[in-house]
């Protein structure tokens, strides 16, 4: 199945106090994954960005499929994922400690989740392969959180990484009624495949290297 999902959260725009009751992620997280918390090693990860990553893991792997399943209902709790892999890196030019994670979605083992977590955001892209330059991602600050303009931002954001790959493609965006984008060059289709998310001040795509 060739598909990309991805998804942000800005955690300026995130609610701690509500994020932490049981009202409220609960209706994130399984009881499966509110125990998986409870394993990880002290102080890996806030409980509320826990609550978060799982949320954008989850919104990422419901776009990936949605491209396959037009159908498909969002439902958090039932869209379980498990740990592979868990590992901090210092991110050398910002400065900011960032956390890796590495999920699969119960039973479907090809959907792999990367998520990077910095002081203000988290960002996860859902992909069948992480392998080298399989997938190029790139997230962008904003000056506003207005939707057309976080919608407007992301796609010119990805437009100008793909006149970079393709000189002197006239690049433009539709959408198919699933809500997944569809990449246009000179008004056709070019096949290529592509996630947008934006949240707050922040913008991101994912999209499967077409070199």
């Amino acid at each position: 199945m060739l598909s990309i999902g991805n998804d942000i959260v800005d955690l300026n725009f995130i609610d701690p106090e509500r994020t932490g009751s049981i009202k409220f992620y609960s209706k994130i997280l399984s009881k499966a994954e509110q125990d998986q918390y409870q394993r990880l090693p002290t102080d890996t990860i806030s409980f509320v960005n826990y609550v978060w990553m799982l949320w954008s893991a989850k919104e990422a792997v419901y776009k990936l499929q949605k491209r396959h399943q037009s159908g498909l209902i969002f439902s958090p709790t039932t869209l379980e994922l498990e740990f592979l892999e868990f590992s901090q890196e210092q991110n050398a030019t910002s400065g900011i400690r960032s956390w890796y994670k590495f999920v699969h979605y119960a039973d479907t083992d090809e959907i792999l989740c990367q998520t990077i977590i910095t002081q203000n955001f988290i960002h996860t892209v859902a992909a069948s392969s992480f392998n080298a330059d399989d997938v190029l991602i790139d997230v962008q600050q904003i000056d506003t959180t207005e939707y057309l303009h976080q919608s407007a931002a992301v796609r010119s954001l990805l437009a100008r990484k793909l006149v970079e790959m393709m000189p002197g493609a006239n690049i433009s965006f539709s959408k198919k009624p699933a809500g997944y984008p569809v990449i246009l060059n000179d008004g056709l289709d070019t096949g290529l495949i592509a996630s947008f998310a934006h949240h707050g001040n922040y913008v991101a795509y994912a999209i499967i290297n077409c070199k």
